[in-house]
């Protein structure tokens, strides 16, 4: 079909305004030309149909959101979420031009407790239900009614301030997520993608308990994908040092190992296990005097981040004025070397020295070999004052213990 053609059977200004549609723009952008375009015939329906479907669902979402932020201000009642339905349903009468959104099964997001979770709705009604359902059983678990999901207190930020919600309000969804609850702590579930098996099994079982329990479902996908490992990788990037927040080894260690123990890492994919334990691993060996070796940390970009940030582990107090201010990083290391490089040899402990080879990546080649040759003058006068002091036992070199020092630096 020719051009001349489809301007005769969409309109000339309608097409032209939606061809010269940025690939940066929003469809909302040329509403008004698409609803004439898939209103004038069904090639125009055909043709740009699934656009004027996004902009209205788009629409409804942000017309049902805005309606709902009265909800949950005072205290839920059956009436008055009865009467929030009867509302929201109005709008979205008016909103569904056409009928257009009747008629076809879509993916909406709807916000729970700080997780924006996708969910397929067959029309506006169910959206409406499952909107008014994430407010209430937010507010529920907020409010110490509705238990919470397995992992919920961890994926999710602080509930809704607590609000009184009438018990009728959240029986079903009680009774629903006791039963999946039940269902998922007796398979003893060690993984996201366990999980997501088990519940794909038993979805039919609660939806009849709860026909708002999509929420939960959605919850459920989430947590155990991809979206559920970013969340591990911003909690365990939370955990390790920064530029801007001070952290120790030991103190980073300990918070690691707290959250490899939870039940969060239970629900999600191996792949965030894997990275959990990875990390856990890197800074043990720091805990331990090895350094990190950042070359092998490229493998993804969360890994690289983790290598990144490990060099602020290294921090360092001094004192001006009066006041205290903490360096750290590659600024750190570099006062600690002038600082030990005015010691005497038989001042310089390796102590002092453990860090120079602990945070090498952070030093260019003549500081390497400044430390290097720092650390050899020490040892070498750590093994003469042993050679003096040592008494050999039978059957052992006078120089044994030596040589494990020396390994710590290799």
């Amino acid at each position: 079909m020719n051009k001349a053609t489809c301007d005769e059977l969409l309109g000339e200004a309608e097409m032209c305004a939606v061809s010269a549609l940025p690939s940066s723009a929003s469809w909302a952008d040329v509403s008004d030309e698409l609803m004439r375009i898939t209103s004038g015939s069904r090639f125009g329906m055909k043709a740009l149909g699934f656009a004027r479907l996004l902009v209205q669902s788009a629409t409804m979402g942000l017309v049902l959101s805005r309606e709902l932020e009265s909800l949950g201000k005072e205290r839920m009642t059956l009436m008055g979420v009865q009467d929030t339905r009867r509302r929201l349903q109005q709008k979205s009468d008016e909103v569904d031009h056409g009928n257009l959104l009747r008629t076809q099964k879509r993916q909406i997001e709807v916000e729970h407790r700080g997780l924006v979770l996708p969910i397929l709705v067959d029309d506006p009604t169910e959206e409406v239900r499952m909107r008014i359902a994430a407010v209430v059983k937010g507010h529920a678990v907020g409010d110490g009614c509705l238990q919470e999901l397995f992992g919920e207190r961890f994926f999710c930020t602080t509930p809704f301030p607590q609000q009184t919600v009438a018990p009728e309000l959240y029986t079903d969804a009680g009774a629903a997520r006791a039963a999946i609850t039940s269902i998922l702590e007796n398979s003893n579930v060690e993984s996201g993608e366990y999980m997501k098996e088990l519940v794909a099994k038993k979805q039919h079982v609660v939806i009849s308990l709860d026909p708002s329990f999509k929420l939960e479902l959605a919850y459920c996908a989430f947590v155990s994908g991809e979206g559920g490992e970013k969340v591990v990788q911003a909690k365990i990037l939370g955990i390790m040092p920064s530029n801007e927040r001070e952290e120790t080894i030991i103190g980073a260690l300990a918070k690691l190992v707290v959250l490899r123990e939870s039940d969060m890492i239970k629900c999600c994919t191996r792949s965030a296990q894997s990275q959990l334990k990875l990390v856990v691993e890197l800074v043990e060996n720091m805990q331990k005097g090895v350094e990190p070796r950042i070359h092998t940390l490229a493998l993804s970009e969360f890994m690289k981040k983790i290598g990144e940030a490990t060099q602020w582990f290294m921090s360092l107090t001094i004192y001006e004025k009066g006041k205290s201010k903490v360096l750290r990083g590659a600024s750190a290391m570099r006062l600690k070397i002038k600082n030990v490089r005015g010691l005497t040899v038989p001042e310089r402990t390796l102590a002092m020295l453990q860090d120079f080879h602990l945070f090498r990546s952070l030093l260019n080649e003549d500081e390497l070999a400044e430390v290097d040759d720092l650390t050899k003058g020490t040892l070498l006068t750590m093994v003469a004052v042993a050679e003096k002091t040592y008494k050999p036992v039978k059957g052992k070199s006078a120089s044994s213990g030596v040589g494990d020092v020396i390994y710590v630096f290799s």
